[in-house]
């Protein structure tokens, strides 16, 4: 980056961002600290997941805020275009499961939704 678009980066909302992310990752330590899953297994696996989440999301942000978003503005059109096409896609190759049309399906032909009804 040049050091002039240093100069206009906006500093408070990456600080914002990083408060966030720390209140949001000793929360969920706190959370996972003693818990366990129902067959007794413990909750600890999903803190480093959240740690790589977190550090894939900061490289995405990093990337996207040095784009110059005169170039995000002329590829709007075609990234409207595409999603269209692929909305009518779904409704030509989706199938209705639970009364909804979905666009795939798993190897042995389930949808791949969850099963909301079970959940109580």
């Amino acid at each position: 980056m040049e050091s002039r678009q240093w100069k206009e980066y906006s500093w408070p909302l990456l600080a914002s961002v990083l408060a966030l992310l720390v209140i949001g990752i000793l929360a969920l330590n706190s959370a996972t600290l003693t818990a366990v899953t129902g067959n007794g297994a413990p909750l600890r696996p999903i803190f480093p997941r959240q740690l790589i989440y977190i550090g894939v999301g900061l490289a995405v942000m990093s990337f996207v805020s040095v784009i110059d978003y005169r170039l995000l503005s002329s590829l709007a059109r075609p990234v409207y275009l595409a999603i269209i096409g692929l909305l009518g896609l779904v409704l030509l190759i989706g199938q209705i499961s639970e009364g909804a049309r979905v666009g795939s399906r798993s190897a042995n032909g389930h949808s791949n939704r969850p099963n909301w009804g079970n959940w109580r």
